[in-house]
């Protein structure tokens, strides 16, 4: 398994990496637009989703709103 496969990152870098959207806006995203799910660990169940799901879902996404 590759590195780039093990990296993950947390709910709030996410959102902001994805443009400030709110935790909801994920939760609806999982929902409605495959959007990766996350994983979950520790104690406390903190999310994480692996980078390199969300840089595919990120692409799939850019190549839909060019087509449209």
């Amino acid at each position: 398994m590759e590195t780039s496969e093990l990296q993950l990152i947390a709910a709030q870098p996410l959102r902001d990496l994805l443009g400030g959207v709110s935790d909801m806006t994920l939760f609806r995203w999982m929902e409605t637009r495959q959007f990766p799910q996350p994983v979950v660990a520790g104690v406390k169940g903190r999310r994480f989703w692996r980078l390199k799901d969300v840089a595919i879902w990120q692409e799939q996404n850019l190549r839909k709103t060019e087509v449209a």
